[in-house]
């Protein structure tokens, strides 16, 4: 945890820690709490989401869609609760059967496991092995509930893993 008053220079610092890890072929990935967004779940994991599932700046909504899924199609269990992305990703994919019926609670929980899950891969490389792996969430107290009940569980499960929060 970096934290500092505003304009002290966090984000520079964080800046340089993905700067400096890319430079050793450390995967990064970052995300940020917003002021305007923080009643909104998960916003702060949307870019590092969008940047997992090679969404980049795809704006067509049927290829977001396909991607998503080409994404998950590997892991059958992953594949199923795919619906439950839409509470991270704008992809208006339909609850499934199995999804359909996931409410409060056990959604959230679901919705939370599904993307540990997806970070995990991202950890691990292709045939077995850890992967280093580099999350930055800026801007830590404008972060909505879910986002910090994601924060604490990857922080938890996921082995290797370099966690920074800058608030």
């Amino acid at each position: 945890v970096v934290e500092g008053e505003p304009g002290i220079g966090k984000s520079r610092l964080l800046a340089d820690l993905v700067e400096q890890a890319q430079a050793r072929g450390v995967r990064s990935l970052s995300g940020a709490g917003d002021a305007i967004e923080q009643s909104t779940p998960y916003h702060a994991w949307r870019p590092i989401f969008t940047q997992l599932v090679g969404l980049g700046g795809e704006e067509d909504i049927g290829e977001r869609r396909r991607r998503v899924l080409a994404h998950v199609q590997a892991d059958p269990a992953l594949a199923r609760l795919a619906p439950l992305l839409d509470s991270v990703l704008p992809l208006e994919l339909p609850d499934n059967e199995l999804t359909a019926q996931l409410t409060g609670e056990v959604r959230a929980d679901n919705t939370r496991e599904l993307l540990v899950r997806l970070l995990q891969a991202a950890a691990t490389r292709p045939g077995g092995g850890a992967s280093p792996l580099l999350v930055v969430l800026d801007d830590a107290h404008w972060f909505d509930s879910a986002s910090w009940a994601l924060a604490r569980q990857v922080a938890a499960q996921i082995k290797p893993l370099l966690l920074v929060l800058a608030t």
